[in-house]
C-alpha cells in the first residue's frame, strides 16, 4: 500500500474530527458538573455559616459532638478491623518469608 492509496479524509480527518467532538462534549459536560458541584458547595457553606452565625454555641456544640462521634467510630474501625487485618497479613508475610528461607537452604 502506498501513500497515494490512503484516503486521508476517511482514515485520518474524519476520525480526528469525531474524536475532537467527543472530547469537547465530554469536557463541556464535566465543566457543567463542576459548576453544579461548586454551586451546591457554596449553598451548603452559606447555610452552615448562617446557622453558625445565628446560633454559635449550639452549632459549635453539635459540631463537636458529631466530630467526637465520627472520631470514635474511626478509632473503633481502625482497632477492630484494619489493625487485625494488617497484623494477619504481616504474620502471613513472615511465615512465607521463613518458608522461602528454608527452601533456599
Amino acid at each position: 500500500m502506498s501513500i497515494e492509496d490512503l484516503d486521508y479524509q476517511e482514515k485520518i480527518i474524519a476520525p480526528t474530527k469525531q474524536l475532537i467532538t467527543q472530547l469537547s462534549e465530554q469536557a463541556n459536560e464535566l465543566l457543567a458538573q463542576a459548576k453544579e458541584s461548586a454551586l451546591e458547595l457554596h449553598d451548603k457553606i452559606a447555610e452552615v455559616g448562617l446557622e453558625f452565625y445565628e446560633h454559635p454555641v449550639e452549632t459549635a456544640t453539635r459540631w463537636q459532638a458529631e466530630a467526637t462521634e465520627k472520631s470514635n467510630e474511626l478509632y473503633a474501625t481502625f482497632n477492630d478491623n484494619i489493625l487485625p487485618a494488617v497484623k494477619a497479613d504481616y504474620d502471613q508475610l513472615i511465615v512465607t518469608l521463613v518458608d522461602y528461607g528454608l527452601q533456599s537452604r
